[in-house]
């Protein structure tokens, strides 16, 4: 049976989330980065790509090129709801879909044609699903494979659907720039570009023995590609057991004592999924985006399994302070909680052993959060949490009115 899958590409999804959310943004230069001049660009709209700016670009130098461009902070906790809920619809009809990044989704309808018709039919519905729903710029894209749909997306035209039919796929990628394939890095990129390739058919002229002489074992796959053949299958995501807590900065910050304390709300919040689930934690993943929305992780196991505050919040710090290592404010802190297993309920044999004096403090905290709500108790370092990022804001305050003063 021949593979059918479809790529769904909303293409600068955060844009036209912002449109839609305002719609007198239609048509103008539009930007999606941090508010500060130094921020560095990183979604803009065709608008704003057409008078020169670029992403990675400094918000400062944007403005030299369009005194009109509009800048506007990331949304992503509503971006992450739009795409959830844009995923939900697409799982109606493909058992198996796999979501890539934000507005892009694989589906694999291998075998659903008495479902949905066929993989043309199922592309078109669920195109229209998404629209009606969302009012989103859909381009869907049908191959035998995942390579294929993806670069049929790409070259669809707006709220359009391109289909490559079974043994035309040769023919259709190899007008393609090399650097469009997976696999293909910016160092692989430069190699190809050394050897004057620079389209795919120029790469499928090349023997498969020179391409792993070249590059090695991902020679093979590069040979595959440049032919139209993609072997790698649908991936739905893990489904493993895990707890997930995030917090958006409401003001960048690399304040240490303020990224502790809204790392300890993060380690309570997830503490209190562990108890209601009876849950123990084996390991934590320390997340941190910074201003120019550079990524840095840290992995850390507990030495027995945990599930009190105090057991995961000391490996927590251990691990923001392993992810701090550049001078960047912090925008976004997230942790989790993974390698979750029951809690174990075996009693022992002797006399049980009075609990100590911090798990009885813990417990007693519980119930009071239980009885008067999740606030009415709390750890002093969290409370001084918004009497830090208040003075924090006054300081800014002051130093802008100082600089306008001078000014």
């Amino acid at each position: 049976m021949k593979r059918s899958v479809i790529h769904v590409n909303a293409a600068a999804f955060p844009i036209q989330i912002e449109r839609l959310k305002n719609r007198k943004l239609q048509k103008r230069p539009l930007v999606i980065a941090p508010p500060d001049d130094r921020a560095v660009i990183y979604m803009l709209s065709d608008e704003a790509r057409q008078v020169g700016i670029r992403p990675g670009m400094p918000v400062s130098a944007a403005r030299k090129y369009c005194r009109d461009v509009v800048v506007l902070p990331p949304n992503e906790p509503l971006y992450y709801r739009v795409a959830s809920e844009m995923n939900r619809i697409l799982e109606q009809f493909s058992p198996v879909i796999e979501p890539v990044q934000q507005g892009h989704t694989f589906m694999d309808v291998t075998g659903t044609q008495r479902l949905f018709g066929g993989a043309v039919d199922s592309g078109y519905r669920a195109q229209q699903e998404v629209e009606k729903r969302f009012q989103l710029d859909l381009r869907v894209g049908v191959g035998t494979n995942k390579l294929v749909s993806k670069l049929a997306a790409d070259a669809a035209a707006s709220k359009d659907l391109k289909n490559v039919e079974p043994g035309a796929e040769a023919d259709f990628v190899a007008p393609f720039q090399v650097h469009l394939l997976p696999l293909v890095t910016r160092k692989v990129q430069a190699q190809l570009s050394d050897l004057n390739i620079h389209r795919v058919r120029e790469l499928a002229q090349v023997s498969l023995a020179d391409l792993t002489t070249f590059f090695g074992r991902p020679g093979i796959q590069l040979y595959d590609f440049a032919r139209g053949i993609d072997s790698r299958p649908v991936l739905p995501p893990t489904r493993i057991p895990a707890i997930v807590e995030m917090k958006l900065l409401d003001q960048d910050t690399n304040d240490l004592g303020i990224l502790q304390a809204i790392l300890l709300v993060l380690v309570e919040s997830a503490v209190r999924q562990l108890r209601q689930n009876k849950w123990v934690a084996k390991k934590i993943r320390l997340f941190v985006r910074h201003s120019d929305y550079k990524d840095q992780t840290a992995d850390g196991r507990f030495s027995a399994p945990a599930a009190v505050e105090t057991e995961i919040f000391p490996v927590a710090s251990q691990l923001l302070d392993q992810a701090l290592r550049r001078r960047v404010r912090v925008r976004q802190l997230a942790i989790k909680l993974w390698g979750l297993q029951p809690r174990s309920n075996q009693l022992s044999f002797f006399q049980p052993v009075e609990p100590a004096k911090p798990q009885k403090l813990l417990s007693a905290m519980e119930k009071i959060r239980q009885r008067f709500g999740n606030d009415a108790i709390q750890f002093a370092r969290t409370m001084t949490l918004g009497d830090a990022i208040l003075e924090a804001e006054n300081t800014s305050l002051d130093f802008d009115a100082e600089r306008a003063n001078r000014a």
